[in-house]
């Protein structure tokens, strides 16, 4: 039987209860279900994998540190921040987005920054994301390769060359071949790669890719400030708001 956790809500809302409670359940590794209609006002949480005695959490102040330490306790679950903390920067970003900003996503310790940038995500849809250490190919191709999937648009022209066949700037005119969009967002995670021996230059694929778009909108997370990575703290030529983690 799975373990159940009641909790107490501040406001009898939906909304609350997708945007805040399930935003942070998902980060979790434990599968769980919901029941946002019981008569007596709680939400009925099931957590698959882990058992015990039913436990009752009250989060009518849902800016209490303590209250939601109890809910993840229950769920063997961490932020490596508070969860107001958490849910904060998943705010900041979403607004800053929304306003057509770029946003730095400085992550300090060992914050769960994954999680919220896939919340980020299931608002924004359109947000394509690429991590710089996963990429199949440490190259300019490689680089290219990975925002072309990441953009959904041209898996196709990237799978018809072979990496040893495609000079640098055959890669990047790959970028400029594509169709031209009137928005791109792409989110570039685990920046702090770029200090590394890879072979591939960040800012110049960034700016083809700005080139081929009226407007390009950048999600960037690192665990070091900017100025520490890239020349003047800047990827092609556009300017960030940072949200701590």
């Amino acid at each position: 039987m799975p373990q159940e956790i009641y909790v107490t809500p501040p406001i009898a809302s939906e909304d609350w209860v997708y945007e805040r409670l399930k935003p942070v359940l998902n980060a979790g590794q434990h599968d769980f279900s919901l029941d946002a209609d019981r008569s007596d006002g709680t939400v009925l949480v099931q957590v698959d994998g882990l058992s015990g005695e039913p436990v009752r959490v009250d989060l009518r102040d849902d800016q209490n540190d303590g209250a939601w330490n109890n809910l993840l306790d229950a769920c063997g679950l961490t932020l490596g921040t508070t969860v107001p903390k958490w849910l904060q920067a998943r705010d900041s970003m979403l607004g800053a987005i929304g306003a057509a900003r770029s946003v730095h996503l400085l992550v300090r310790g060992q914050a769960a920054w994954r999680p919220l940038i896939e919340d980020v995500q299931r608002h924004h849809p359109d947000l394509a994301r690429i991590d710089l250490r996963n990429l199949l190919e440490a190259s300019d191709q490689g680089l290219v390769r990975a925002i072309l999937r990441a953009r959904t648009a041209s898996q196709r022209a990237a799978s018809q060359h072979r990496t040893d066949e495609i000079p640098v700037l055959g890669a990047l005119d790959l970028l400029a071949d594509e169709p031209r969009r009137s928005l791109t967002r792409l989110a570039v995670t685990s920046l702090d790669a770029v200090t590394e021996s890879f072979d591939f230059d960040l800012n110049t694929a960034l700016k083809a890719l700005s080139d081929a778009t009226d407007e390009l909108q950048l999600v960037v997370q690192s665990q070091r400030p900017l100025m520490e990575l890239v020349p003047d703290g800047k990827l092609a030529d556009v300017a960030f708001e940072v949200v701590e983690l």
